[in-house]
């Protein structure tokens, strides 16, 4: 019997969970904020390892997450300016 390949939907492109993680850091601050993401980081990578992913691919997959969470949090920054549009850069 030959090993699968394990081919994963990228965490960076799940919208739902990127804006999820993004709106409960932007509520959070300091310690907590920095507490929150590294146990949701921790959580995304343990559970890529569990379903087959190797560690580098995994801890790559979260540090997209993670820049995707930041654009999130950008893009509700700039899109509470008054008087601005901008368009989603990723998601």
């Amino acid at each position: 019997m030959s090993s699968a390949n394990v081919c994963t939907f990228p965490l960076d492109r799940q919208t739902v969970l990127v804006r999820e993680v993004a709106a409960r850091l932007g509520r959070l601050h300091g310690d907590t904020a920095t507490s929150f993401w590294k146990a949701t980081a921790r959580e995304l990578l343990d559970k890529a390892v569990a379903a087959g992913s190797d560690a580098a691919s995994a801890a790559n997959d979260v540090r997209r997450f993670f820049a995707a969470v930041q654009d999130e949090m950008n893009f509700k920054a700039d899109d509470a300016a008054p008087g601005q549009r901008r368009t989603r850069t990723r998601l």
